[in-house]
């Protein structure tokens, strides 16, 4: 017998929101203020570069670990690890705030509020679980939304300690919310990170949303190929009646 899915979890950049890189000029002209926080003056270019250099090595090191930090430890470990750990603790959150505003413009998609909306008054309970270096940009984006408190769970990798692919996050997010992983269903943009956990996790239903220019891309291992392909959050409610 099939158990009913009454509990969806989403992911949160490419699925909930847009996230588009930013070029280097403006990339630049925004670590600015990181170096005015650290009150130094050094090139704005070099900084920018090395920064985006240290971020890379990160997330190389968390997608092979598939361990991840909160901000304190991502800004004295791996950031600015030639800096005093001590200057850095205080300004760690202000610093990671900047650096995302640097690197990224991260806008919900029109779809959000309303898909979420629609699927909370058919009695879905709804959670969020996301990789994510920020404790507070995802809740703060779905707060000024009015939609945060739609969402029972919120399990963030930065605060958890793990992120996916590992199945764990996802088994923790259906503990706390107190259903079965096989009553939830997960909704993701990455095959190799989304559905491949929610697989391991025993999710009941997986969704995948593709970029409209690639319908159905094909996926050669079936632990990651999920239950639906969708290509726009309004196609959600048909698939949760």
């Amino acid at each position: 017998m099939i158990d009913l899915i009454s509990t969806i979890f989403f992911d949160m950049g490419g699925t909930l929101r847009r996230n588009t890189p930013r070029d280097l000029e403006t990339q630049a002209v925004i670590t600015q203020q990181i170096l005015d926080v650290l009150g130094v003056s050094n090139s704005t270019g070099d900084f920018a570069t090395k920064l985006a250099a240290r971020a890379d090595a990160y997330e190389e090191w968390a997608a092979t670990t598939l361990n991840e930090l909160d901000e304190t430890h991502l800004w004295t470990e791996w950031m600015l690890p030639d800096y005093p750990p001590e200057k850095i603790t205080p300004i760690a959150l202000q610093l990671s705030e900047i650096w995302r505003e640097a690197i990224a413009t991260r806008v919900l998609f029109p779809e959000t509020v309303p898909v979420i909306r629609a699927l909370h008054q058919k009695g879905y309970r709804l959670g969020l679980i996301s990789n994510t270096t920020s404790h507070t940009d995802a809740l703060a984006m779905l707060g000024k939304a009015g939609i945060a408190s739609l969402f029972e769970v919120v399990l963030l990798s930065c605060v958890f300690g793990r992120r996916k692919p590992d199945p764990a996050i996802l088994v923790e997010a259906a503990t706390r919310m107190g259903v079965p992983p096989r009553q939830c269903a997960y909704i993701g943009d990455r095959a190799d990170w989304d559905v491949l956990a929610a697989r391991r996790a025993g999710y009941g239903k997986v969704v995948l949303m593709c970029d409209p220019a690639i319908p159905n891309p094909l996926l050669v291992s079936p632990d990651l190929v999920p239950d639906h392909f969708i290509h726009n959050l309004q196609e959600l409610p048909a698939l949760f009646p």
